[in-house]
């Protein structure tokens, strides 16, 4: 009897497990806050509970290629959900009301935007690990875009912000998605126009 007990709890951890690691943890708004500023890399998935079953297919992604993520994350990466945040809007500034995936580098966000398919999330997430949007100011706008000059140095899409821009901040993770995806292609950029980049911001009458 007490054998047989022994077994029946023996197959329910197990089942759990098998639960738990076929499913993401599911976090809060504060408890994402807290991981994006103790990891270098986190995965975060937005689910709005009005498109469940693209959420769970992205989730199954995930999770079927959590291994092989935390590889290309050089094994410091966390991966959580997040049920209906309000937070989402800090990066999906469409308000699409779809799913969405945020890896935060160091805090950074930049958006997955491929299909629900292991070896392209791999590869992009890869792709994105390093940041991509280049901070210019006064000194270095016109050395690195030769915007006077006329001297080719390729095509750049540049952002002037200042900080207390509340849209500009929610750019910032669409931004960085466009850098990351044009890497070696299109240069992109942001200057502050307020402090370093005041100059470069009055001679574009910004």
């Amino acid at each position: 009897m007490r054998m047989n007990l022994w077994c029946i709890l023996l197959a329910l951890v197990a089942v759990l497990n098998v639960t738990s690691a076929d499913e993401l943890q599911t976090v809060d708004e504060t408890e994402l806050l807290k991981l994006i500023k103790e990891e270098h890399y986190v995965v975060a998935l937005f689910c709005p509970s009005s498109s469940m079953e693209k959420c769970t297919k992205l989730e199954e992604v995930i999770t079927s290629v959590r291994e092989d993520m935390m590889e290309i994350l050089d094994g410091e990466g966390r991966m959580a959900k997040l049920m209906d945040s309000p937070n989402v809007e800090e990066y999906d500034v469409a308000k699409t009301g779809q799913p969405l995936v945020v890896m935060f580098r160091n805090g950074l966000p930049v958006i997955y935007d491929g299909p629900p398919q292991e070896d392209i999330m791999l590869e992009q997430l890869f792709w994105y690990k390093e940041p991509g949007v280049q901070d210019l100011d006064d000194s270095s706008f016109e050395h690195l875009t030769q915007a006077a000059s006329g001297a080719t140095t390729g095509d750049w899409l540049v952002m002037f912000f200042t900080p207390s821009c509340q849209l500009c901040h929610r750019l910032t993770a669409a931004l960085e998605t466009v850098a990351c995806k044009h890497r070696g292609r299109t240069n992109v950029a942001r200057v502050n126009k307020e402090t370093s980049g005041e100059k470069t911001g009055r001679r574009f009458e910004l």
